[in-house]
């Protein structure tokens, strides 16, 4: 059996989720050859039987406003969690081995506390752990007493399977959903479980980045070499929601003013940080820089060469691969390169949002600006945006062509 857990603070679409979850489960059986079954699909929560004695006990009239939710939650944890932590997800464990052959997967919208979703494991159930969160209501929640209470933060500091970031419309929801179906479904980890394809872009990758010398670039008129983090893609911003999701901070862009972002994060550790870096679900979250796309194109019909040069986690290669080839796919693989010291690469210019990757390498250097490398004042070019990237790219193509021109008079 597969116990989807579910968990989010209060009206941040744990429940619509769910529904959106059982309905593409329910699709995609449709499509699936005649001799598969269908699953069998059951929503259940935790709270069903917490409802049931508020209302017949506790006179509760079934509205989540703020007096019923403090009910439920001065029953729920005051009272029996207090006494019996495991009150609750017993209950259901024993519900669910009552009946091991009724459901091929359940859903449990309603996790609030870590070991809801350990005592699933522990019983033998294939678990995956999906946290929603909508950004909007985040620093709303701490308006309300119910919003303080621990019911609603104790899944503070784990790490969900899969991250779902409902900052949209009901569409844009149901398309994160989509994307993240095989994931939720599987929960395996990204290298364990490769496809072929994703093999071979992660043994290209692997094969780049072991290069020790200076790598040469086939002849055309110019070079563009393009740092991806942070520079084609937003990489920073995601990373920022990802932490102060799971771990309840107030961290913003802006704030990250120095480049080792554990700073910023005094109270967790290097693995607690760098770990988004590491998952698949988290490279869906992360969007492409704006005009990014457009202008490397443009490069591109114009004769210019593009290699995208980034540094990766070995875990997070085949995820980053596959972000860019969806934003990207006028790339091909083999120009995209692995590597650290990006002095290594021989280019015309390097576009790169560390100030250190632009010394001492044979090109020249344009610095994507950001608050954490505004401390750096030895950079000859610094763009503010892409449109100011394509500038400057431009302007140094035309002086290496007039150079060029007057060597061969």
């Amino acid at each position: 059996m597969k116990v989807i857990c579910i968990s989010g603070k209060a009206r941040h679409g744990k429940d619509t989720v769910a529904e959106m979850l059982k309905e593409e489960i329910e699709q995609n059986a449709k499509t699936a050859p005649d001799s598969l079954k269908a699953p069998s699909v059951l929503i259940f929560h935790y709270a069903d039987l917490l409802k049931f004695i508020c209302k017949k006990c506790f006179h509760w009239n079934g509205e989540k406003d703020e007096p019923g939710r403090a009910l439920l939650q001065y029953v729920g944890t005051d009272v029996v969690r207090e006494q019996n932590p495991d009150y609750w997800v017993d209950f259901v464990v024993s519900l669910l081995h009552l009946f091991p052959d009724k459901w091929d997967i359940v859903i449990l919208p309603d996790c609030r506390f870590p070991n809801e979703i350990e005592k699933m494991k522990q019983a033998g159930y294939d678990v995956t752990h999906v946290h929603v969160v909508r950004p909007e209501l985040l620093s709303k929640t701490h308006q309300s007493k119910t919003a303080a209470h621990i019911s609603e933060n104790a899944m503070q500091g784990v790490t969900p399977d899969v991250l779902i970031s409902n900052n949209g419309t009901l569409n844009d929801l149901q398309k994160s959903i989509h994307r993240n179906y095989l994931t939720i479904l599987s929960a395996k980890k990204y290298l364990n479980d490769l496809s072929k394809e994703q093999k071979r872009i992660y043994a290209t990758f692997a094969s780049v980045s072991k290069t020790s010398s200076p790598q040469t670039i086939k002849s055309k008129p110019f070079t563009v070499l393009v740092d991806v983090d942070n520079v084609l893609i937003d990489t920073l911003s995601s990373w920022i929601f990802y932490l102060n999701t799971v771990y309840h901070k107030f961290v913003f862009p802006k704030d990250i003013t120095k480049w080792d972002i554990s700073k910023f994060y005094p109270d967790l550790t290097k693995e607690q940080i760098f770990e988004p870096l590491t998952l698949p679900q988290f490279w869906e979250m992360v969007k492409p820089i704006p005009k990014a796309s457009e202008y490397l194109q443009a490069f591109l019909q114009d004769d210019y060469q593009v290699f995208l040069c980034t540094a990766s986690f070995p875990q997070s290669m085949s995820a980053k691969a596959n972000i860019l080839q969806k934003w990207f796919p006028f790339i091909p693989w083999e120009n995209v390169i692995v590597c650290d010291r990006k002095q290594q690469i021989l280019g015309d210019v390097l576009i790169d949002d560390n100030p250190g990757n632009l010394l001492g390498g044979r090109y020249t250097g344009i610095l994507m600006d950001a608050p954490y490398n505004r401390n750096v004042s030895n950079i000859t070019y610094r763009a503010k945006d892409w449109d100011q990237i394509n500038e400057c790219v431009r302007a140094l193509y035309t002086a290496k062509q007039a150079q060029k021109d007057r060597s061969e008079k």
